[in-house]
């Protein structure tokens, strides 16, 4: 469904938290955007992209990239079942993949080619009916968008706290989560995403356990960057 050009009326409190979330317009429609699947994901691509990590190279999200390196350099992954959260490209199932996991599992609505048998993408509805749950998660740039219609999905004001901790299903118990989210001064950019702050991060890591974070610093928090900033944290399912 297309979403609404603004927040509905009804929803307004919830989104902003009793008005203490800052609203900006920046307002995105791509819930009719053309499936390209098969452009963005090929063993060609998912190939160069395997060099690409091999030599840790950066990609769309930048310094973030290179904190998650650091991440699985000081928690590695080797021989685990891993999980990641969403998927445009398969930038970050070759990362995962030059670090030799078990299993690489990818949780996606899209509809993926079937190209490569060390990678297996499953609708979140199909993860959750198998029962699945792996070693590790990883979602970069994921759960911010959750709710706000950007992709045609339903408009819900805690669709990103529900689809965290729906994560804790998909991860057994001690297990770790790696994730990045947009950390500033908090902000709903309707409807493009959402930016954790003070208030609304710790909603979000309500229910994990922080065992340390990679670029993160406290004192962002009560800024909005110019530049999207996404440190990495790494949590545990307790």
């Amino acid at each position: 469904m297309k979403p609404p050009r603004y927040i509905p009326a009804k929803f307004y409190e919830e989104f902003t938290l009793g008005r203490q979330i800052i609203v900006e317009d920046k307002y995105i429609d791509q819930s009719a955007e053309e499936n390209d699947v098969n452009e963005r994901f090929n063993m060609e691509k998912f190939q160069q992209f395997v060099l690409d990590a091999q030599q840790k190279k950066q990609y769309y999200y930048g310094q973030t990239d290179t904190w998650l390196y650091q991440a699985l350099d000081e928690y590695p992954i080797k021989n685990q079942s891993v999980c990641i959260i969403g998927a445009q490209q398969p930038w970050y199932e070759a990362i995962a993949y030059t670090y030799s996991p078990k299993t690489i599992t990818v949780s996606e609505y899209n509809t993926i080619p079937d190209y490569n048998k060390r990678v297996t993408y499953l609708h979140p509805d199909k993860i959750s009916e198998l029962d699945l749950q792996f070693d590790v998660c990883i979602s970069i740039s994921s759960f911010e968008h959750d709710g706000l219609g950007r992709y045609g999905d339903p408009i819900n004001p805690n669709g990103d706290l529900e689809a965290m901790h729906r994560a804790k299903n998909y991860i057994k118990k001690d297990g770790l989560m790696f994730l990045a989210v947009p950390i500033g001064q908090d902000k709903l950019c309707w409807n493009a995403h959402r930016i954790y702050g003070k208030i609304r991060l710790h909603k979000l890591l309500e229910y994990w356990e922080v065992v340390t974070t990679f670029g993160f610093d406290y004192k962002m928090l009560g800024t909005y960057p110019h530049a999207i900033y996404q440190p990495v944290f790494v949590l545990r399912n307790i």
